[in-house]
């Protein structure tokens, strides 16, 4: 205290002002990191809603679209054998494309645990027995027309490994959904908030007990 007192008043004036200046900075810092931690987690929800969800409900797509394909020719002869070979290969192709490309470590944007990692891992090799299982069983009855046939394998045998697909790419969409959940409800946190406006506002308060500090200096001075 005595070194303050023995401040000259010129002296203690800027350091006033200084101090306002590095609380100021404080404050504006504090709000940002915030604001930024805020953005950062939206970009996050948003990553995980636009990439992970859109790659899921596609994948969903095409498994039901195996389906489809077979049960419409087998059982309705909705199509011609032509358009099925065509078809049905495509439609089994671009389902194991799109599974492959799940990554077991990342929900969306983010690390996932180990249940999620093995959950992808057993919907990769489920997805590949379902082909395998196509391609050597079902295809061949087709060409060979004996639809009847195939349509009594596939319906014993390929509905239930869909079945397991679909179990799996649940999974993954609970735990998806989990996560957007967890990060929305640090977003909506106020903890944040408050600490922010606390660290305004106190700042505010130091600012204007400064000034009235400062003014009562520049008084004296001028007095004396």
């Amino acid at each position: 205290m005595q070194f303050l007192k023995d401040l000259s008043t010129r002296a203690k004036i800027l350091c006033g002002y200084a101090f306002v200046v590095i609380l100021t900075m404080i404050v504006a810092s504090t709000c940002v990191h915030l604001s930024m931690q805020a953005n950062d987690i939206s970009d996050r929800i948003i990553t995980i809603n636009n990439v992970s969800f859109a790659n899921i409900q596609s994948a969903q797509l095409d498994v039901e679209a195996t389906s489809k394909v077979n049960l419409v020719y087998l059982n309705d002869n909705a199509m011609t054998k032509d358009e099925y070979l065509k078809n049905g290969p495509a439609v089994f192709k671009s389902m194991v494309d799109k599974l492959s490309g799940f990554h077991e470590n990342r929900i969306g944007g983010e690390p996932s645990d180990e249940i999620y990692k093995q959950t992808v891992l057993e919907l990769k090799a489920k997805v590949l027995e379902y082909a395998d299982f196509y391609e050597k069983k079902v295809l061949p009855l087709v060409i060979q027309d004996k639809n009847d046939e195939a349509m009594t394998v596939f319906i014993r045998e390929g509905l239930p490994k869909r079945a397991e697909i679909n179990q799996r790419l649940n999974y993954i969409i609970k735990a998806e959904t989990q996560k957007v959940i967890q990060l929305a409800e640090i977003t909506a946190d106020p903890t944040g908030m408050y600490i922010a406006l606390g660290t305004t506002l106190l700042g505010i308060l130091l600012a204007i007990g400064l000034g009235f500090i400062i003014s009562g200096y520049i008084s004296m001075h001028m007095q004396n």
